[in-house]
């Protein structure tokens, strides 16, 4: 949903151009809080067993 509040705020002729680069954008913003979220809930479990 993130896309098309950006894709409102921005010219037409750029949202065209650079849809597919807010896609990727967004998916690597995705990969790295998941591997921050794995990473803390890693330390987290770690904690909480030993």
């Amino acid at each position: 949903m993130q896309v098309f509040s950006w894709k409102k705020s921005s010219k037409k002729n750029i949202i065209i151009t650079s849809f597919e680069d807010v896609m990727v954008h967004q998916q690597n913003l995705y990969l790295k809080y998941l591997y921050l979220f794995q990473s803390l809930l890693l330390k987290n479990i770690h904690l909480l067993l030993f």
